[in-house]
């Protein structure tokens, strides 16, 4: 039997199919609110931030961040910070490093045609600052 994803492979991929969006903290609390446990393999945590350190310090991955202010329902502003994929190279070395878990994991490699239009979603000058 075939292991579920890691969290930090579906973390991975979570960035990788959000292309130069990016995502935020916010985004995965509300793509997981109202069905928190039916997608094993989507990526859920209370801590992005955490999270997106970890595969900073452990994998030498470049993840750029800017910070966004949004209005709560009581009026108040909220900042927030939005992690984006800067580059073509960087979403290619995390395509490579979600394959190298799914091989750990026995599970199948990511397709080379579904890869290969993620990566290619990065092409091109980036658009926001990068503070790291």
């Amino acid at each position: 039997m075939m292991k579920p994803p890691s969290k930090r492979e579906a973390l991975l991929l979570e960035l990788l199919i959000a292309g130069r969006k990016g995502i935020s903290q916010l985004d995965i609390l509300s793509s997981n609110r109202f069905q928190p446990h039916q997608r094993r393999d989507r990526y859920c945590s209370w801590n992005l931030s955490s999270d997106i350190s970890k595969l900073r310090r452990e994998y030498g991955l470049s993840i750029t961040r800017q910070t966004e202010a949004y209005k709560s329902n009581s009026g108040r502003v909220v900042t927030c910070k939005r992690y984006r994929i800067p580059d073509c190279a960087s979403a290619q070395r995390i395509v490579n490093l979600i394959n190298r878990l799914r091989r750990l994991r026995k599970a199948p490699l990511m397709e080379c045609k579904r890869s290969s239009y993620l990566v290619s979603e990065f092409a091109g000058p980036e658009v926001m600052t990068n503070e790291k």
